[in-house]
Formats: C-alpha cells, structure tokens, sequence
C-alpha cells in the first residue's frame, strides 16, 4: 500500500516525532512518502487538520438552556435524577 504522510511547514517537536515513528513501523510492509505528491491510497497528516479553522455549523437549538446543555457546551449535571429512568430500574 502507498502511503503519504504529510507534515506543516513548522511542525512541532511532537508531530515530527509521531511522523518519525509511525514512518518507521510503516516502512516494512508498505511504500512510504513524505511531503511529496503522488497518489497514495492512505494519507497521514500530522498536526492540525485544515478543516479546524472552520466554523463549526450547529443550529442555536441544540445549545439552549431548555436541550440540557450550557452556552459553554457541554451537559449540565441533573441535580435529581429523572423519574422515567429511575422507574425503569426500581421495577426489575
């Protein structure tokens, strides 16, 4: 299989060395490039995605108060546990 692993143009000491050692596992059993362009049928890219930098696109709805979830994302914790959660184990 051909692989292409593909790095930023300033990689941090951390990518370079995942790079380095997935590079090394890889080598045995497949054909290995770096940063170049070919076609390969897996490509490794280290570092951040380019699609990171894009918004992410979530209607408002799923962050309101009334959905459970706080304007800082994330599940608030329920102070009493729900009714129709707790019914269905005290009845086993």
């Amino acid at each position: 299989m051909r692989i292409l692993q593909v790095l930023p143009a300033r990689p941090t000491e951390y990518e370079k060395k995942s790079q380095r050692i997935d590079f090394e596992g890889l080598k045995r059993e497949h054909e290995v490039f770096i940063g170049r362009r070919i076609s390969a049928e897996v490509t490794l890219i280290y570092g951040r995605s380019p699609m990171s930098e894009l918004p992410e696109a979530v209607e408002e709805k799923f962050f309101s108060v009334a959905a459970g979830f706080s304007r800082l994302g994330g599940l608030k914790a329920a102070a009493t546990p729900s009714p129709r959660f707790t019914g269905a184990r005290s009845s086993r």
